[in-house]
């Protein structure tokens, strides 16, 4: 079985612990009608992963995948540094919560299979400016090896 969604739902919980103020979104943003001007979304692009396969069983024996995960944050007015300084600092932290994770690099997950699950280390940061204000965004994602045995 694979691990996927117990990653995606230990990520948004994390989320919504950690970034107070902030929506926690498991899945896109469009599914839901967002109640914020910050928003976090876990697995709101494909997660890309790999299977490997047992010769005899044909069942699973390991997973590797990659989950997306964007910070979003839209400010009224004109100053695009506010928006990107709010949203950075927002990855930092969570960036920082999953590495840090009390429970471990496997998310407290390790009884699902899930061995690791740490960022990255790659981000972008996505600017835009329009009628409403200033928005920035920063996707990252989060690097998942488990063994399902």
């Amino acid at each position: 079985m694979s691990t996927v969604s117990a990653v995606l739902a230990a990520l948004t919980t994390l989320a919504g612990a950690t970034l107070s103020g902030w929506q926690a979104i498991n899945g896109p943003v469009g599914s839901i009608t967002s109640t914020e001007d910050r928003l976090i979304a876990v697995g709101a692009e494909e997660v890309v992963g790999d299977r490997q396969f047992n010769s005899m069983t044909g069942q699973t024996t390991s997973e590797r995948y990659v989950v997306p995960v964007v910070l979003s944050v839209s400010l009224p007015g004109t100053d695009q540094q506010a928006a990107d300084a709010i949203v950075l600092a927002a990855y930092d932290l969570f960036e920082r919560a999953v590495r840090e994770f009390p429970g471990g690099s496997d998310l407290s997950l390790s009884a699902s299979g899930v061995q690791q699950a740490l960022p990255t280390g790659e981000f972008r940061l996505n600017r835009q400016a329009d009628e409403n204000g200033r928005h920035a965004a920063v996707r990252f994602t989060v690097a998942v090896i488990a063994q399902n045995t």
